[in-house]
């Protein structure tokens, strides 16, 4: 049985954004030191930076930027060459491509707590995906000259990047398993997997996935019809496996998405 990755990193993040978000009305009309004081707060809670000497650290958060988009603005296209690793401080990214006929096909949502772009960064290619700003989305840059300077001269954060990117490159392998394998009832539960994963909160005997996803969403994750993910989502539903209203989904039975999978 295939057992989603899990993120000790992106649990630390999550429990500081929780505890943020609970002030009040935090991250609005906030000013640019507030941004840059939970960056550094955030940063300094990934394994990656732990492991950068405090000169290394200094110059990362001398030398980084905070970077806001609205919802449905465009952070990346397709083809643009890539000088910075990014890391996402609060938002949802969306992955994707424009087709010929201008529709837009979903590959993942990425959410705050993940680093970007070491792969195009390291091989000098350009980006392969469309970057879309899901929700209101706030970034960290750091500018690739400084992080391949760190990879050189600190061989811990250099073995550490080599771990995530075979992990990332191990789902994706499995990505495309279960793509070219699996009923589309057993990928829907894999997705519903990763999304509680990466996108819940803990509501009464439920778990709410924070991001808000159509049927139209599920479709283009799985590339599949509306109807197929209309008819397969109800069958969720009706087994009390997940609850669905007006966008918003609640896991309800954790371990029977499990078994699908």
């Amino acid at each position: 049985m295939y057992k989603m990755p899990e993120s000790q990193d992106y649990s630390q993040f999550r429990n500081i954004l929780n505890q943020l978000e609970k002030q009040s009305d935090y991250f609005i009309n906030q000013q640019s030191s507030d941004y840059r004081k939970l960056a550094v707060e955030m940063l300094n809670n990934y394994k990656l930076i732990e492991l950068c000497s405090e000169e290394e650290k200094k110059y990362i958060f001398d030398h980084m930027q905070i970077c806001h988009y609205f919802s449905g603005q465009t952070i990346y296209r397709r083809n643009q060459s890539c000088d910075e690793v990014i890391f996402v401080l609060r938002g949802t990214i969306q992955m994707g491509w424009y087709a010929e006929d201008g529709k837009q096909i979903i590959h993942r949502f990425i959410p705050s707590g993940f680093l970007l772009n070491i792969i195009y960064l390291i091989s000098q290619t350009k980006f392969e995906h469309d970057y879309i700003a899901y929700d209101p989305t706030t970034l960290i840059t750091i500018p690739g000259d400084i992080f391949k300077m760190i990879l050189k001269q600190n061989s811990k954060v250099l073995y550490h990047v080599f771990e995530v990117i075979c992990l990332r490159n191990r789902l994706l392998d499995n990505d495309m398993y279960h793509c070219h394998t699996k009923s589309l009832r057993a990928q829907l539960a894999r997705q519903f997997l990763y999304l509680m994963e990466n996108f819940s909160a803990q509501t009464n005997q439920m778990i709410q996935l924070s991001i808000r996803l159509s049927q139209e969403n599920f479709a283009d994750l799985l590339k599949t019809s509306r109807q197929s993910i209309r008819k397969e989502i109800s069958w969720f539903v009706d087994q009390e496996i997940i609850e669905n209203k007006y966008n918003k989904f609640y896991i309800k039975d954790p371990q029977r998405l499990r078994e699908l999978v």
